[in-house]
């Protein structure tokens, strides 16, 4: 289960001496003394006053690849998650700042291509201490194709991102790779291999009090040939992908899987897509349906303790969730 949200001791952003950011989705709805503002699309954030934000940012999930046909004797590899990067107690100085969110990749229509990848999200923020800091996760790697001997390995995660708003950063960035997509297969011939996931950056990341959750993007699981059960892909947080097609790492951690109440539901970022074998069958409290035709996930898996929500409001594009005292 995904830790509850942690009281960080931060002084009121809406009070005397806080500060406001706006500019994306607010979201006041979970009770639990904070204001999330989320950034679903590219756009611009705007601080105000000197907040002290909670950050989460996540790039596009990898698409997953079109099958040879809808046998069992090809089948292509899910999506590789994106890149999960999480920062807790950062001072922002007051500005506008551009924000990217990456688009997931997409699904192709003809049997004979291997997914897309995802695309990667960054903001660059003026901290309190006066540096500039830029924020990134990498996008997912695609799914590998099936079919004949043409099947496939799993894309590679992309590697985190040193550039933002065609500024090149040689320091000063911090930021998740994304995770490997999974490898097609032929059954009873071949299969591919997943692919890896990409590099993380860390040089010169925010000082202290500012607390920096750097995830690595996992590898995507291999096709196993035998039983044409091609490979899922790895997950944001660090959970590989493998060939059974009943399985997909659950991802979540801290208070980026809200809301807190006990017994609701909360929120699953980063898990790898499902095969196109058979779809996903849940197990248990730790399982959920897969995204829309087994594409990585960046956001909005809703999972329940008293069982799972397929597919509720998904979406493979990334986010960025700035978190902050009411």
């Amino acid at each position: 289960m995904p830790v509850r949200p942690v009281d960080h001791g931060i002084v009121s952003a809406s009070g005397a001496g806080g500060g406001n950011v706006t500019g994306g989705t607010r979201d006041e709805s979970h009770g639990d003394g904070y204001i999330y503002e989320v950034f679903y699309a590219s756009g611009t954030m705007v601080v105000t006053g000197a907040p002290t934000i909670d950050l989460l940012i996540c790039g596009g999930g990898g698409g997953a690849a079109k099958g040879y046909n809808s046998t069992v004797n090809s089948n292509q590899g899910g999506g590789g998650a994106a890149g999960w990067t999480g920062v807790a107690s950062l001072g922002v100085a007051a500005g506008s700042y551009s924000v990217v969110i990456g688009a997931g990749g997409a699904v192709p229509a003809a049997w004979s291509s291997a997914g897309n990848d995802g695309n990667d999200s960054s903001v660059a923020l003026t901290l309190t201490s006066g540096t500039t800091t830029m924020f990134a996760s990498g996008g997912g790697g695609k799914g590998g194709r099936g079919g004949d001997i043409n099947q496939t390995g799993g894309g590679t995660g992309r590697n985190c991102p040193t550039s933002h708003d065609g500024t090149s950063y040689s320091s000063n960035v911090v930021g998740s790779p994304g995770a490997g997509g999974g490898g097609g297969v032929w059954q009873f011939n071949s299969a591919g291999g997943g692919g890896a996931g990409g590099n993380q950056q860390n040089t010169g990341g925010p000082s202290s009090p500012a607390v920096v959750t750097i995830y690595y993007g996992a590898s995507g699981g291999s096709g196993l040939w035998t039983n044409a059960q091609a490979g899922t892909g790895g997950s944001g947080i660090g959970v590989n992908g493998n060939g059974t097609p009943s399985f997909q790492p659950p991802d979540g951690a801290g208070w980026n899987s809200y809301p807190a109440a006990a017994g609701a539901n909360y929120t699953i970022f980063c898990a790898g897509g499902a095969s196109g074998y058979s779809g996903l069958t849940p197990s248990g409290n730790d399982y959920i349906l897969d995204a829309t035709a087994g594409s990585g996930n960046s956001q909005t898996y809703t999972k329940s303790v008293s069982g799972y929500n397929p597919t509720t409001n998904t979406t493979t594009g990334g986010m960025l969730i700035v978190r902050f005292p009411a």
